[in-house]
């Protein structure tokens, strides 16, 4: 390499060791620089400090003479001996005398009348003749100090004024006095009678004596008074008349913490600009080592960086080119790093081997096709999995290659540098740098370059392996894995596009749910729920006309964006999808229940009043969806502001019921079923009631299913169990021994893992037995599938509860399936008694139901009885109990009590106990 050309003089400065002391210098004087400014900025402060100080205490001293004044000023007596033509000069002499001086170091006390005449005058400790009565003040000055003394209440309620006079003293000298001036009232606020003002002035002379007072309270030195303002270092204080106009300046002089500072400082400034030179001297030489190493890596980066570049920009993708790629690389990093021996080598998949795919040698050993195995050097291939990154410069002598030695030696390596291949997160392979020269540094940059050169070949490997996983990547986030529809998270996409680029035109927002979906997969298997899903999909996709899409947005939902001119098109859409999404599915076996579907619909801009969001459009739709479940039946609704009236009032109720039971609101009522002669009460089902205090009698078909939705009904439905064991108890005390409380339960309730423990506890604490308590589930209920309730009912038979199945009819249960489920009574549901017996599809059903309980072992309970015939047919058919308004209503406790205790006569001829 040639040597580097001389600097020119211009480049010479720019090199570290003039910039060095040019920093230096200019530290150093910008360092003194912001000294010299603190220190003047101190002092000016110190200054400022030090005057409104010397003020204070000049304010202190007006202060101090106006009190003394005050003492003489506010006196019955003094007003009753001036306060007239002639003042009182003989009390006057007696009371007003020299001794203020002597106590009060008052110079001057005269008594004057309101045209500023002296009446009597006490001077510097001596009553004045009346020669010596002049007077001190000139008649601008009199008026200036009266009127001032006139505006302050002469009592001291707003204190007292006083301010400094200049007057000319003997021979035209002039003089400053600090005065204080005061009109003579008597010592309470009644009304003063008609008489004279007088004045009375106390003043001390801004003389030596006061000077050094103040120099010696304040601690400054060279006090003085005079006319112009100070030069610096003085310390200077403006002197204002009454007026506020200046009347002279007191200066003085005092040290000062900046000039304090800069004499402390020098010396350690000195100090530190000789151990900063000896410093850079150091630096300098430190730097010019640093700099020849620094030109050798920048020289090393600059040949990787090149190298780099060419494999990436020559990179080849295809299978058939990628030989000759490895080739041209591994032939580049030896180049580059000046190394004789460089391949690449890839692992098998059980990462036990490792086969050389190219390779460039000085010596004569092939390389391509070669192979290392882990169980000839199980030292170097642990090595390679404990970091991406091996570096052994003594490799012949380093412990992690113990095993490889075998390897080393033949082929005289003397140092190494290897780097692993990662390709899709797994090691993929490995490029190998060896060296024949003994203690080789690899340096960073170098084991930098190595590892970069490794990235460059697994991008190689993996461009199109990427390629595809993203694909995969969006698919797994937009789009739902069973379907191969868009999933929410697309939808709500393709919903704020069409907001944002629409300019206004309208669209519908269609929810579809498939209500049942989770008995049908309790009854007919998960496999079956999902051809149900698939199928409609597959519907409803074929219907789909140019903008509109379909989006699988939850587990029994479909949403579809719907095109249209105006919102009755978007409205006659909907209807055509739904019709289409009733009809029956191909492949549909008789025994396959027609899945119940309903809609929601929501129409932008229509029906978005309040924000311009796709996540609002869909709750929307999903409030319509959730109304159309009142309806029977397949069907859609469309949103409207009413549905979201609803909703709060839904919230509303919510918040109600979760302190109703601890206010008193809810009661249990009691309706009795009996045999179908009317002879024996068999037991009661207990019917929650809530009476709101606003809203009256609230039906439970509006409040239960709202607990369950909310999770209200574990701690309803608790309530309503204890108060129910409870009663039971104090009708069993009473006599009733056989008889049985049925009490409704939820999923909710039996999704708890500690149910039936806490119902056993229920039980202990009421000392009921277990058939005195009967637990009633919903046909859907019964149905379900999962772990906690099978262990809850398990835990339940097993204690002795009877289970009953309520409204039994209404759901997809076979025979087959309640063979195999616990239940003790089947309750069929009122819908079934209508038209019984007159109709005889009707009765043939009930007469089935009964036949099919009784192969199970299980009672049959029949709701609904309206009627005597009802009632017979029951009877006819072997039915083992019967329930309904004809026998009798929901009763409360007390109303229960008479029931019980009433002969079957008199409860059969008693409208009443049946009412």
């Amino acid at each position: 390499m040639s040597s580097s050309p001389p600097l020119s003089p211009l480049r010479r400065l720019t090199q570290p060791a003039w910039l060095l002391a040019l920093l230096m210098l200019t530290g150093v004087a910008g360092c003194w620089l912001m000294i010299e400014f603190a220190s003047r900025e101190a002092d000016a402060r110190h200054r400022r400090f030090s005057v409104a100080q010397m003020a204070h205490e000049i304010d202190m001293q007006r202060d101090a003479l106006n009190m003394r004044l005050a003492d003489y000023t506010v006196w019955n007596a003094m007003y009753d001996a001036t306060a007239r033509p002639a003042v009182d000069a003989a009390w006057l002499r007696d009371n007003l005398t020299g001794s203020i001086q002597r106590n009060f170091d008052i110079g001057l006390a005269q008594l004057l009348d309101a045209d500023g005449t002296p009446l009597y005058t006490v001077r510097d400790g001596r009553i004045a003749s009346g020669a010596d009565r002049r007077e001190l003040f000139t008649a601008a000055q009199w008026q200036s100090l009266r009127r001032s003394v006139d505006r302050y209440d002469p009592y001291g309620s707003q204190g007292y004024p006083s301010t400094l006079v200049r007057v000319d003293g003997p021979g035209g000298r002039p003089r400053f006095l600090l005065t204080a001036l005061q009109r003579v009232v008597p010592e309470s606020r009644t009304p003063e009678r008609a008489a004279p003002r007088r004045y009375l002035l106390f003043a001390r002379e801004f003389g030596p004596a006061l000077l050094e007072q103040l120099a010696r309270n304040r601690a400054v030195h060279a006090m003085r008074l005079g006319f112009a303002a100070p030069e610096p270092p003085r310390v200077g204080l403006r002197l204002n008349d009454v007026n506020g106009e200046a009347i002279g300046w007191l200066s003085w002089s005092e040290a000062t913490p900046g000039g304090g500072l800069r004499a402390e400082l020098l010396p350690r400034f000195a100090g530190l600009f000789l151990l900063l030179a000896a410093l850079a001297a150091f630096i300098l030489r430190r730097a010019r080592r640093s700099e020849r190493a620094h030109r050798a890596v920048t020289e090393r980066l600059a040949r990787q960086g090149a190298t780099l570049r060419e494999l990436v920009v020559g990179r080849r993708e295809d299978a058939d080119a990628l030989p000759d790629y490895l080739d041209a690389l591994v032939a580049a990093i030896a180049s580059t790093l000046d190394a004789p021996r460089v391949s690449l080598w890839r692992f098998s998949a059980d990462k036990r081997e490792l086969e050389c795919l190219a390779g460039v040698d000085q010596g004569p050993a092939p390389l391509r096709g070669a192979r290392l195995t882990v169980a000839e050097h199980p030292d170097y291939f642990a090595a390679l999995g404990r970091s991406r990154v091996l570096v052994a410069s003594q490799a012949r002598r380093d412990p992690r290659l113990v095993s490889l030695r075998g390897y080393l030696f033949p082929h005289r390596i003397e140092s190494m540098l290897d780097a692993a291949i990662v390709l899709g997160g797994r090691e993929y392979g490995v490029i190998c740098v060896e060296d024949r020269r003994a203690g080789r540094v690899w340096h960073q940059d170098e084991v930098n370059f190595v590892s970069s050169a490794a990235d460059v070949v697994a991008l190689v490997l993996e461009s199109g392996a990427r390629l595809e996983a993203e694909g995969e990547l969006y698919r797994q986030f937009y789009y739902d894995r069973f379907t191969g529809l868009p999933n929410r998270a697309r939808l709500m996409m393709q919903l704020d596009e069409q907001i944002a680029q629409g300019e206004g035109r309208p669209f519908g927002c269609f929810l579809i749910a498939i209500e049942g979906l989770a008995s049908i997969n309790g009854l007919y298997g998960r496999e079956h729920g999902d051809q149900l899903i698939a199928a409609l999909g597959e519907r409803l996709e074929r219907f789909l006309q140019t903008g509109e899409m379909l989006a699988r947005s939850a587990d029994n939902r479909f949403c579809l964006t719907l095109a249209g001119r105006d919102a009755a098109a978007i409205e006659r859409r909907a209807d055509e999808l739904t019709r289409a999404a009733t009809l029956p599915a191909r492949g549909e076996g008789p025994a396959t229940p027609q899945p119940v579907l309903r809609g929601g619909l929501a129409i932008y801009p229509y029906d978005l009043h309040d924000a311009r969001a796709a996540r609002k459009l869909v709750d929307h739709a999903e409030l319509a969806l959730q109304t159309a479940r009142a309806q029977p039946g397949n069907g859609w609704r469309r949103f409207d502001l009413s549905m979201s009236d609803e909703w709060l009032r839904r919230q509303q109720l919510a918040h109600d019921l979760r302190g109703a039971a601890e206010a008193g609101q809810l009661a249990l009522h009691y309706q009795p079923y009996l045999t179908p002669d009317g002879r024996r009460v068999a037991g009661a089902e207990a019917l929650l009631r809530w009476q709101h205090p606003e809203r009256g009698m609230i039906p439970p078909a509006d409040f239960i299913p709202l607990a369950e939705e909310t999770g209200l009904i574990v701690d309803v439905g608790e309530w309503a169990l204890a108060t129910a064991c409870a009663q039971a108890a104090r009708w069993r005390a009473a006599g009733h021994g056989g008889f049985t409380v049925s009490v409704n339960v939820s999923l909710v309730q039996l999704e708890n893992e500690s149910f039936a423990a806490r119902t056993a506890a229920l039980l202990d604490a009421h000392r009921l037995p277990a058939e005195a308590l009967e637990l009633e589930v919903t046909e859907s209920l019964a149905l379900s599938h999962s772990a906690t309730i099978d262990r809850n009912v398990a835990a339940l038979r097993a204690q002795g509860i009877r289970l009953a199945i309520d409204d039994f009819g209404t759901g997809y249960a076979s025979f087959s399936y309640l063979r195999r489920f616990p239940a003790e009574k089947l309750k069929i549901d009122r819908d079934f008694l209508l038209h019984v017996p007159d109709n005889a599809q009707a009765a043939s059903l009930v007469r089935m139901i009964v036949a099919m309980g009784h192969a199970l072992g299980a009672k049959v309970t029949g709701e609904g009885v309206e009627n005597a015939r009802q009632l017979a047919f029951l009877a006819e058919v072997g039915c083992d109990f019967a329930q309904g308004f004809f026998l009798s209503r929901p009763l409360d406790a007390d109303a229960m009590d008479r029931f019980l205790d009433a002969p079957w006569a008199a409860r059969a001829g008693d409208e009443t106990l049946r009412q």
